[in-house]
């Protein structure tokens, strides 16, 4: 079993049919991974990929928006985050950073009270490396 973030993420890399499917691979673990790191544990109350998020409103897009996961805080504020699992030599195009800044500015109801993402993040594989 992996011991390190790097050997987790080559496990990935190597498991991955195609590039959509490593994406996915990557969401799945960053979903495990924000909910068990002692930083983001005692933080977050739940995390969902986007498209099992309770708490979607209908009438937007099933599939996907601009980000990937949904976290509940423990105070109840949700945030928005945007997972990229790119080679190191790939870069992220502004246009996606325009749609998820766009998307994560929304906003949606929970229980009858109008929410907004209180917080924006993008978790990238090749930042961890440096960590």
């Amino acid at each position: 079993m992996p011991n390190s973030f790097q050997e987790w993420m080559n496990e990935l890399n190597r498991f991955a049919k195609d590039a959509h499917h490593k994406g996915m691979l990557f969401e799945r673990f960053m979903v495990a991974y924000l909910k068990t790191d002692p930083v983001y544990a005692d933080k977050l109350e739940a995390v969902w990929q986007y498209k099992d998020w309770p708490d979607r409103p209908d009438h937007w897009n099933a599939d996907n928006l601009g980000f990937d996961l949904v976290a509940r805080t423990i105070d109840g504020d949700y945030w928005a985050i945007q997972c990229k699992f790119y080679d190191e030599k790939s870069r992220i195009h502004k246009e996606a950073i325009t749609n998820f800044t766009h998307d994560a500015s929304r906003k949606f109801t929970v229980d009858g009270e109008e929410k907004a993402f209180s917080y924006m993040g993008s978790l990238q594989e090749t930042e961890f490396k440096v960590r």
